[in-house]
């Protein structure tokens, strides 16, 4: 099954215009004592998830060589920072207004909730925002309701305390009649950062039928490996300076084409 993506570009747009600017398991935690309204999520805001820099050297290669595999490095690369799309959900609309907590992964932990309120062309939604803490993490997530229906949620989002970038996003599919709740993840990314230097990220649907696995090291190079409907379908690596590296592409899972970029 395919999503609609129309659903989720208008998602988009509700918010970057109305902000004008799954449950936890974690142990319970109402002593962490800090301040939820500066508890922000932070990661992907100053800088993309994937080095952009890498991405404009790959692109950059391509550019020079004509060379398919370093365009298509950088296209899946791309697809990975646009997780940036999302980033405009974790803000507060200036007319928000402190609410009871939403049921939601926060249940039992310290929490914080905003919710606003917006009409146009005749329909009203109402946005909840939500923050809460637990002793590793903070927990974001946003819901929506159409015309007064039960809120569904459209976004759930963690970040790890400590010095190392760890965390996840859930996009979410939705009903934008309202009537159903927003349950099944239309788009999930995993990052997390090693001790070394090492960044780790996925991206992955069901829905979309891909994964997408990519590691980056504390010298720019990388690597990353590609799957659709569960089948190994491309596998790349790149140097430090993102102008050579290797790919293999797959057909049915077997080895189809192997190489150096650019060719």
């Amino acid at each position: 099954m395919k999503i609609n993506w129309n659903i989720l570009y208008a998602i988009c747009l509700c918010f970057l215009f109305a902000c004008g600017g799954d449950d936890d398991d974690d142990d319970n935690d109402d002593s962490t004592g800090s301040d939820l309204a500066d508890a922000e999520f932070t990661f992907g805001q100053t800088d993309q998830a994937i080095d952009q820099t890498v991405i404009d050297n790959i692109t950059s290669t391509a550019n020079t060589t004509s060379d398919p595999n370093a365009l298509q490095i950088a296209a899946q690369l791309n697809v990975a920072n646009a997780m940036s799309v999302w980033l405009g959900f974790f803000s507060v609309s200036p007319d928000a207004d402190e609410v009871a907590e939403i049921s939601g992964g926060c249940s039992g932990n310290n929490s914080l909730t905003y919710s606003w309120t917006t009409e146009s062309s005749g329909v009203t939604t109402t946005v909840a925002y939500q923050i809460c803490e637990t002793s590793e993490k903070y927990i974001y997530e946003v819901f929506w309701s159409i015309d007064g229906g039960d809120f569904q949620k459209i976004i759930s989002a963690e970040q790890y305390k400590g010095d190392l970038q760890k965390g996840r996003m859930e996009i979410f599919a939705v009903d934008l009649s309202g009537s159903a709740v927003g349950s099944t993840a239309a788009v999930f990314y995993v990052w997390e950062e090693s001790s070394d230097g090492t960044f780790n990220f996925n991206v992955n649907s069901e829905l979309l039928e891909f994964v997408l696995d990519i590691i980056v090291n504390s010298d720019n190079s990388g690597s990353m490996v590609w799957q659709i409907d569960g089948e190994l379908f491309y596998e790349a690596t790149w140097n430090e300076t993102g102008t050579s590296g290797t790919f293999t592409s797959y057909l049915d899972g077997e080895v189809f084409e192997e190489g150096n970029w650019p060719g």
